[in-house]
């Protein structure tokens, strides 16, 4: 399950991932971001992995192919923020935005990450 919330101060797209990653969830949210960026530019996103369980077994997310999103070279930097085993997971949750810069943030350094993407977002 996901939720997306913007700071319009910050600039900084926000992504809470919670419980089981669903293929069909992973498959909304690639399209509606590109559609929400091209309205909305965000240099800057973070996805936080809160109470992360993982993802559906039965929907196998290695066979789902990523695409690069139209509007991923806005993002200038992404941090995802977790549970260290989960870290693999940032590859998946990057893909479309090969242009930008990321970095993975164990779950106490979530102020870390906040001020790594907005400081180095411009």
């Amino acid at each position: 399950m996901y939720r997306v919330d913007y700071s319009p101060e910050t600039g900084t797209l926000t992504v809470w991932i919670t419980e089981t990653l669903r293929k069909s969830d992973f498959m909304r949210l690639h399209p509606w971001l590109d559609q929400y960026l091209a309205v909305r530019p965000s240099r800057a996103i973070v996805v936080l992995l809160n109470d992360f369980e993982g993802w559906n077994q039965q929907n196998d997310f290695h066979h789902y192919q990523v695409r690069e999103m139209a509007e991923s070279e806005v993002v200038q930097r992404i941090a995802v923020v977790g549970d260290p085993k989960w870290k693999t997971l940032m590859a998946m949750i990057t893909e479309p935005f090969k242009h930008a810069e990321h970095r993975y943030f164990d779950a106490a350094r979530v102020k870390n990450a906040y001020s790594w993407v907005t400081l180095h977002s411009s």
